[in-house]
C-alpha cells in the first residue's frame, strides 16, 4: 500500500522547499490536501510527481510546484475572496479553499463544474462541489442561482475560455494571477 502522506512530504521537501518556496501557509495547505484524490485512479501512483498529469477531456492537473507558486504569489489574506476559474480537477481550488477556510473568506469556484458534469470527478468531490454550489450560489427564497458572487479580490489572468474580468471585478479592485505551464 502506498504511503501518500510520505510521498506528499517528500514532494514538499524536494519540489517546493528545494526550489525556495517558503510561504508556510501555502506549504501547510499543500500538505493538508490529498492530491491523490484529484488524479485518475490509474495515475494515483504518480500523484506527487513533479509534473502535470492528464485528467479527462484533454485537461491536466497542474504540476504541484506551479500550484504552490501561483498560490503563494496571490498572498491571500483572510478577508480576500477568490474566483478560481478552471476546467480541471479542482486541486487548485482545494488548495485555495484550505487557505481561505475562515468565515470571512470564501472560494467561489467553477473549476469542478466541468469535472462534475463530465462525470470524471470522484463521486465524493462531485458531491462536495454540488453541495457548495447549493450553499453559496442558490437562493431558494428568491429563486435565483448566481453563477458568480462578486466582488472578488483575486482572479486568475486569462482563465481558459474566460477572456477578461467578470462584471464588478475591476471596479472592486480585482487583481489577476495566471497559472502557466509549458
Amino acid at each position: 500500500m502506498t504511503d501518500f502522506n510520505q510521498l506528499r512530504q517528500r514532494m514538499i521537501d524536494y519540489q517546493l522547499l528545494a526550489r525556495g518556496l517558503r510561504d508556510q501557509t501555502v506549504l501547510d495547505a499543500i500538505n493538508a490536501i490529498p492530491r491523490e484524490e484529484f488524479v485518475p485512479t490509474e495515475l494515483v501512483e504518480f500523484a506527487y510527481s513533479d509534473t502535470p498529469l492528464p485528467i479527462a477531456a484533454s485537461q491536466t492537473i497542474s504540476q504541484p510546484y506551479i500550484v504552490a507558486l501561483v498560490t503563494a504569489a496571490l498572498e491571500l489574506k483572510p478577508t480576500d475572496r477568490v474566483l478560481e476559474v478552471g476546467t480541471g480537477s479542482g486541486y487548485t481550488a482545494a488548495i485555495l479553499a484550505e487557505i481561505a477556510m475562515q468565515d470571512e473568506c470564501r472560494i467561489d469556484s467553477i473549476s469542478q463544474s466541468w469535472a462534475t458534469l463530465s462525470k470524471c470527478a470522484p463521486e465524493s468531490r462531485a458531491k462536495q462541489s454540488l453541495e457548495s454550489a447549493l450553499e453559496f450560489l442558490v437562493n431558494g427564497d428568491e429563486r435565483i442561482i448566481s453563477l458568480l458572487t462578486p466582488p472578488f479580490d483575486t482572479a486568475e489572468h486569462d482563465p481558459g475560455y474566460f477572456k477578461g474580468y467578470p462584471p464588478g471585478v475591476r471596479e472592486n479592485g480585482g487583481r489577476t494571477m495566471a497559472e502557466t505551464e509549458g
